[in-house]
């Protein structure tokens, strides 16, 4: 089999890459043009084997209580919230153990998602119990994670870290950082995560940072700040994006090339903090033609009884939204538009957008975030290569020599 070798220059070094087989080599830059385009194999990288969980998730309110300067949801505190009955919550559990069922997994794996969602720890509770149910009976095991901004009372803290096995935290780095873009939630937000951390430790907490254009030069700060209030947790760093409220916000998304110059540094930083740092342009693979779930991947079940495929746009008021809603559950169960999804599967495959087909990015890109994409163009993002596309080669060339440098 011939795989292709894309013969790159970095910051004056020549490296080979070749993805389908998961290699990366560093060669004399004289000799790099001698090099052939395609080297001969017997086989390509085969993909990770993973214990395969049918994933669901859960969006059980549009209430939140903060008011978070970006939010992508127009998140706040509501008089008269949007919440998920538990009539619902039955039908996208009977589809969740159904799924898992017909595709012979091992198990299920349920995200609660909000809003914030420890405001409806009974619905949460209730879930958990009937899953758990349904789930001892066939045989099949269960996993419950939840994203929360960690303000939350002691009751819901004290059932969450019981109950559930990741918990995802969404907070944006030390006070001055916090209170400026999470809605003043600092105090709070940190004395729970640090109990949250102390009873359940890094494997079941991880942080996730939203990088604005005013906090990308903080980035190092934030790292370092994580990595002393709670060792060894993992951080994922994600850019601010145009969205919901974070349209309307004096806080504006950094530019690409300094966020990635940023995520790089902080990889190097967190070597030396014992700390795991990510970001969702990562490392290359060669196992999924798709950026994430958004293809159908996985079924989101939003509060006014719709069937989404992005957790991003369950509670969007976006113009591209349309394009992820796949069903709605109705008094007699879940229709499905099954040609919709086969479609998604489709268009979302990102060795399909024309632009990306001989890119060597495109194995850590995948497209990019096609929520956001749709954001900026509903009518053709699926065709089209990444807004940052330019900015992602510079950053995967660059992850690629630290990848050969750390080996």
């Amino acid at each position: 089999m011939d795989h292709k070798a894309y013969k790159l220059i970095v910051d004056g070094r020549a490296i080979v890459f070749l993805p389908t087989l998961g290699k990366c080599f560093e060669v004399s830059p004289e000799k790099l043009d001698e090099l052939p385009d395609y080297i001969t194999a017997d086989d390509s990288v085969k993909p990770v084997v993973k214990k395969k969980y049918t994933s669901a998730t859960l969006v059980l309110t549009d209430d939140c209580n903060l008011a978070c300067s970006y939010c992508y949801e127009f998140g706040k505190p509501r008089r008269d919230p949007i919440t998920m009955s538990v009539e619902t919550i039955e039908k996208a559990i009977k589809s969740l153990v159904g799924r898992a069922v017909s595709e012979k997994t091992s198990g299920v794996r349920l995200y609660f998602f909000g809003g914030e969602p420890t405001l409806r720890l009974d619905e949460i509770i209730y879930a958990k119990q009937l899953l758990d149910k349904k789930c001892g009976e066939l045989g099949l095991k269960t996993r419950y994670c939840i994203t929360t901004n960690c303000c939350m009372s002691d009751e819901a803290a004290n059932w969450v870290m019981e109950n559930i096995d990741s918990i995802g935290i969404s907070f944006d780095g030390n006070k001055r950082i916090q209170d400026r873009q999470r809605d003043m939630s600092f105090d709070q937000a940190f004395d729970r995560a640090k109990q949250f951390f102390s009873v359940c430790g890094s494997k079941k907490v991880s942080i996730r940072v939203t990088v604005s254009l005013w906090s990308a030069r903080k980035m190092e700060e934030i790292v370092s700040f994580f990595a002393a209030s709670f060792p060894g947790v993992k951080i994922y760093l994600e850019p601010l994006f145009k969205i919901g409220r974070g349209k309307t916000t004096s806080l504006e998304m950094p530019n690409p090339d300094r966020f990635f110059n940023g995520c790089l540094a902080c990889y190097k930083l967190a070597k030396t903090l014992g700390v795991d740092v990510v970001t969702s342009i990562g490392k290359p693979r060669n196992d999924t033609p798709y950026f994430c779930g958004a293809h159908g991947g996985g079924q989101v079940f939003a509060p006014n009884g719709e069937v989404l495929t992005c957790p991003r746009m369950s509670l969007s008021c976006e113009p591209g939204r349309d394009f992820f809603v796949c069903g709605e559950i109705t008094n007699d169960g879940i229709v499905f538009d099954r040609a919709k999804t086969e479609s998604l599967a489709s268009l979302l495959d990102y060795s399909k957008i024309p632009k990306c087909a001989d890119c060597f990015a495109r194995y850590a890109c995948r497209g990019d975030c096609p929520a956001n994409k749709a954001v900026i163009n509903q009518a053709t993002f699926f065709h089209e290569p990444s807004y940052r596309c330019e900015a992602i080669k510079r950053f995967v060339s660059k992850l690629l020599l630290l990848e050969l440098d750390s080996s």
